[in-house]
């Protein structure tokens, strides 16, 4: 994926532990605003300088006279957060919802070391920017989040927010066969308006959090906008997931709201909301070759990291989608499968939300729900068996046309990425 995409999130090599980096901010921070006035001359803002222009008299004059200086202030502050370290497998973490928002203060004014994944600095720098409007509703986002947090109540409270590294090394689907399926529902709708009862399951990327402060703007970004607090585990989950980790979130607020998607996404006003646990897992990236998903290795790789997910995330029932069936070409139907066995293995309902006709989702459901109240053993069964149709039509078709096919997924991957 291109560089510009992420800024610079992956250079964070060599930065020292989670804790360091923070010590390490809050030397940074000065008693006011006046190191970050300085600061921002080595390098461009001119997007934030756009988000505030743009704003009324009196929204212009609360930012700079209130929101600003709190943040500030906030900041100063970060030596208080306890102890944090970066999750690995097995662990968890417990952060004061006032600690993640001086974490998050230094983040806004780009006191974590050069190369930090966390720091907003790509957002401030139209030049950097696929789309300068999607720029500017990312940090109208983000600066709403400030504004809901810096009120009294908020800095007294003693909630936190909890995450959690988790993996499995093997998992046996043969001790599974015999179970049955459990419900399948299709609803239209965002994933993200699903009540507090349902885990809601975010197809992150590898590197958790993607390009949510560079140019990316799919689910996992809108999921970090509308949910900031999540942005913390930039700093907690520095290195990719393994193939058999997810991260699984739990007591995030919803701060605010979008509509739209992609380029088209666009910044609304909400109150705080309580939302259900968040299982954020990455898929295979298929673009260069949507058939090889079909092969064993990668069934089972993708079977793993959603039973994962879905048996630790503590809810009965899963809010999902078409899991890696955007840019990176995962086949809607057999992403779906995939889900419901990971899903009834685990004895959770799974619910799929669907947004446009871009999938015929009612379709793939209709065709799966002749399996509904049959084994797992079954499912899995079809799922060889079409491996092997889709294979056996793959030999038979010209190379040429295999190669268009190919060049035409890169195309509409490049789109986004």
């Amino acid at each position: 994926m291109s560089s510009h995409l992420y800024g610079s999130q992956r250079m964070n090599s060599g930065l020292g532990s989670v804790q360091e980096q923070i010590r390490s901010a809050g030397k940074r921070i000065a008693s006011s605003h006046k190191e970050f006035i300085e600061s921002a001359a080595k390098f461009p803002m001119n997007s934030l300088r756009r988000v505030i222009d743009t704003k009324s008299s009196t929204e212009r004059e609360r930012f700079i006279h209130s929101t600003f200086p709190k943040i500030c202030n906030l900041a100063k502050d970060i030596g208080s957060v306890n102890q944090l370290s970066e999750l690995v497998v097995g662990s968890s973490v417990a952060i004061r919802r006032i600690d993640i928002a001086r974490i998050l203060a230094n983040a806004f004014l780009c006191t974590f070391e050069d190369g930090s994944n966390i720091n907003f600095t790509y957002l401030y720098n139209s030049a950097t920017a696929r789309n300068p409007g999607v720029q500017k509703e990312k940090l109208l986002c983000l600066i709403h989040y400030f504004e809901s947090v810096l009120d009294e109540k908020f800095c007294r409270d003693n909630e936190r927010v909890f995450f959690k590294k988790e993996g499995i090394d093997n998992l046996n689907i043969d001790g599974f066969y015999n179970k049955k399926l459990h419900t399948l529902q299709l609803t239209k709708g965002s994933i993200f308006e699903a009540d507090i009862s349902f885990a809601q399951v975010i197809f992150s990327n590898k590197y958790l959090g993607g390009g949510v402060l560079g140019n990316g703007c799919l689910q996992e970004e809108i999921c970090f906008l509308t949910c900031p607090e999540l942005l913390v585990l930039k700093l907690l989950c520095p290195n990719p997931l393994k193939d058999n980790e997810v991260v699984i979130a739990k007591d995030a607020l919803q701060f605010v709201k979008t509509s739209g998607y992609a380029e088209n996404m666009k910044f609304e006003k909400a109150e705080k909301k309580a939302i259900g646990p968040i299982i954020l897992m990455d898929a295979i990236d298929f673009s260069k070759d949507p058939n090889a998903q079909w092969e064993e290795r990668y069934v089972s790789r993708e079977l793993k990291k959603a039973f994962v997910g879905f048996s630790r995330a503590g809810s009965a029932k899963l809010a999902s989608g078409f899991w890696g069936c955007g840019a990176f070409k995962g086949d809607p139907w057999l992403k779906l499968a995939i889900q419901w066995i990971a899903a009834s293995a685990a004895s959770k309902d799974l619910v799929i939300h669907h947004i446009g006709d871009r999938v015929d989702a009612q379709r793939i459901i209709s065709d799966l729900e002749k399996f509904k109240g049959k084994e797992i053993k079954q499912l899995i069964d079809l799922i060889r068996d079409r491996r092997h149709s889709t294979q056996t039509r793959n030999q038979a078709t010209p190379v040429a046309t295999q190669s268009k096919i190919r060049s035409t997924n890169r195309a509409e991957y490049s789109k986004y990425y």
